[in-house]
């Protein structure tokens, strides 16, 4: 139930969802992206060498955009958080302009041994939000939510994710410390959701032969710019295999009143 997941994000910033993903599911996706991750090398930019990813997965496996981004938990968590609406005047009348959250990154991550821990950090500093104290969460105040789908089995010692829980509440330069941190462990299936408020990082993997492997999805207001540019990645003709509300969630319609339009009308 989206509502009770919100309270709890709403006072922690974080949730775990037990079997968010059925087998089924999973099956169709890691028959995606188990392939890709085959083709694909250790690239040691902006996270550890012993990481192989994959970037902008919606762009690359609909069974991502079929079973994740357009899952119903998922879309009213997203909308709950980030959707805006704004009213206006146009001359003598007052108009209604609705904004919906869209996808902004999907990477697939999978970690093997002796990949070092990441830096706190919040996810929110690429849209330049800057935090307020909040005795009580102010809805309005968040620029992105994510969802970390395990696709394997996710533990302390293979790296799962070290945050902060109630770091959301926090000002913009309130330092975060590692002793503050607790540890996310996921059974294959479970999803992990989180506000980019929250400060964390992912964990060290200190197995010998242990690989950790996750699906992140982050969604954003369709008034602020995606992190990845899917749009580059393919051709119109991938795109039409969706759904209407699908494309939107691909951010593939128009944010009202005017933003992403394609002559004038919602594409």
């Amino acid at each position: 139930d989206a509502d009770n997941v919100a309270d709890v994000l709403e006072e922690y910033g974080v949730c775990i969802v037990k079997d968010f993903m059925k087998k089924e599911q999973l099956d169709k996706i890691k028959g995606e992206l188990d392939p890709i991750f085959e083709t694909k090398k250790n690239d040691p930019r902006l996270f550890p060498k012993e990481t192989i990813r994959i970037t902008s997965t919606v762009a690359k496996s609909p069974a991502v955009v079929k079973e994740v981004l357009s899952n119903p938990l998922h879309v009213d968590l997203s909308e709950k958080f980030l959707a805006k609406k704004n009213a206006f005047w146009i001359g003598n009348n007052i108009n209604i302009g609705y904004s919906p959250s869209i996808i902004s990154s999907s990477i697939a991550f999978r970690v093997g041994p002796g990949a070092p821990f990441q830096a706190l950090h919040r996810d929110d500093h690429s849209d330049h939000n800057i935090r307020k104290y909040q005795e009580k969460y102010e809805y309005g105040s968040e620029t992105q939510i994510g969802v970390s789908v395990a696709l394997s089995k996710v533990t302390k010692e293979n790296g799962g994710t070290r945050f902060i829980p109630g770091s959301h509440l926090w000002d913009h330069f309130r330092k975060p410390h590692e002793e503050q941190c607790m540890q996310v462990e996921l059974d294959e299936g479970d999803g992990f959701f989180m506000l980019a408020s929250v400060f964390h990082g992912a964990g060290a993997n200190v197995t010998e032969d242990e690989f950790r492997t996750l699906l992140i999805l982050f969604m954003s207001n369709a008034t602020t710019r995606q992190k990845e540019n899917i749009y580059l990645e393919k051709s119109i003709d991938y795109f039409k295999q969706f759904s209407a509300s699908e494309l939107k969630l691909l951010g593939l319609s128009m944010s009202e009143p005017f933003s992403g339009m394609l002559e004038l009308q919602d594409p």
